[in-house]
């Protein structure tokens, strides 16, 4: 991901030295102000270093500090490699930052503890009970990794630092951050655009999370592609940036989405789900149908539930029987007649134990896994957290796949490199 190819000697050189064919990594300071033909890591060309020469009365002795292109690399190239590495390097320690910030901000406000380096996904910020831990997924190792965090590949680790540009020229980013490899994959984000998200804003904050993720996905991560869709009782792909009116809003028809992101499917690279959504299918046979087909095809899966815990305390009666309008479990009532019963806690309790049960069992028929909300502002730091955990596991994954390739035989491994199937997770 930060890896460097063909950057050769590093070197400090004096203006007087200056040749053409080498890199400017860091330029000459007037007036506080780096020299504006000296900025993005120009390659010094004759004509430049005439330009320079008749513009600035520089002393003989000022340092330049420049790279040369080792062999069989042009300058040209190395240099568009340190634009490219230079604007990535600044996108990874923007995420960092917001993902801090946005992280403390929404539990200080919730008067919660922000304990440092603790990921939402592993605290009690969301219902610890029904993550799924034993399945190929976000959340577990098929190779038996212990649950030392540290040693799962993230971009959150060692949050005091900053990456900086020596970091890059290094080559060194991984032994100081451990941070995932940039592996293919095709994210499929899905986002519930049923009627009961509009309750509590659930669906204004996966937007402004989805917009968000986007930004930071892209610029840090080029071999992540994302498709992005909504769905309610049909489901539709959308582009960023993702909007309120997108599709009619009804029903919640897993089968739909579920149809799409299998029609997307690409066979040659990893393939990632993650579905935004507060609300059961109300589809569920056909649902089980496409959940097991999601399974089949190694299609990673998790779904991120927001709390309906409130939402869920009250019960609708009508006692004059009269019809009322209900969609997507929300009730309109046209005759004026709907009483609301409040639930005891025991009973709402029981409620939410079924409820939890039926969205634990569309995830296990999908080989996937889930992480239920406690507090649904946080869905901006979980998606981030779902998606690095993934990424981390793949890295270990593949490493261990190459570390078992090493250990065979040449026979046994030229066999096993044209059958091995990568595990999604």
């Amino acid at each position: 991901m930060f890896t460097l190819d063909g950057i050769g000697n590093i070197r400090k050189v004096k203006w007087r030295n200056l040749r053409a064919g080498s890199i400017v990594l860091s330029g000459v300071r007037i007036n506080g102000h780096v020299i504006p033909e000296l900025v993005n890591f120009p390659v010094l060309t004759d004509p430049l270093l005439r330009e320079l020469q008749g513009r600035y009365r520089l002393l003989a002795d000022r340092e330049f500090v420049v790279a040369d292109a080792v062999y069989n690399y042009s300058p040209d190239e190395v240099a568009g490699r340190l634009r490219e590495g230079e604007v990535r390097r600044e996108h990874f320690n923007c995420l960092r930052q917001e993902y801090e910030q946005q992280r403390t901000m929404i539990l200080v406000n919730h008067g919660l503890d922000p304990v440092p380096d603790l990921p939402i996904i592993g605290s009690d910020y969301v219902e610890q009970e029904y993550l799924i831990r034993d399945s190929w997924n976000s959340f577990s190792y098929m190779y038996g990794l212990n649950e030392n965090l540290d040693a799962v590949p993230s971009f959150f680790h060692r949050m005091d630092l900053s990456m900086s540009l020596g970091d890059l020229l290094s080559n060194r980013i991984n032994e100081k951050f451990n941070i995932p490899e940039d592996k293919e994959v095709l994210l499929h984000l899905v986002v519930d655009f049923s009627r009961s998200m509009d309750s509590g804003g659930k669906l204004d904050l996966v937007i402004s999370a989805l917009n968000n993720f986007h930004r930071h996905v892209k610029g840090v991560l080029a071999g992540t592609k994302i498709r992005l869709y909504v769905f309610s009782d049909t489901c539709r792909p959308v582009d960023y940036p993702l909007q309120e009116a997108e599709i009619p809003r009804g029903e919640t028809s897993y089968s739909s989405f579920m149809k799409k992101v299998l029609h997307h499917n690409d066979r040659d690279v990893h393939n990632k789900v993650i579905l935004f959504t507060d609300g059961l299918p109300t589809d569920r046979s056909e649902a089980l149908k496409m959940a097991e087909l999601i399974k089949k095809n190694r299609m990673d899966y998790t779904q991120i539930i927001f709390n309906i815990h409130d939402e869920q305390r009250h019960e609708v009666e009508f006692p004059d029987g009269r019809p009322s309008s209900v969609v997507d479990n929300v009730v309109d009532d046209v005759q004026g007649s709907m009483v609301r019963v409040e639930l005891s806690d025991e009973a709402l309790d029981r409620k939410m134990k079924g409820i939890y049960r039926d969205f634990s069992e569309i995830a296990e028929v999908c080989g996937g896994n889930q992480v239920i909300l406690r507090i649904n502002e946080l869905v901006r730091i979980v998606s981030v957290e779902c998606y690095d955990r993934y990424m981390g596991l793949l890295t270990l994954a593949t490493r261990e796949q190459t570390n078992t390739i090493r250990n065979q035989s040449f026979e046994e491994a030229e066999r096993n490199v044209k059958k091995w199937e990568f595990p999604r997770f």
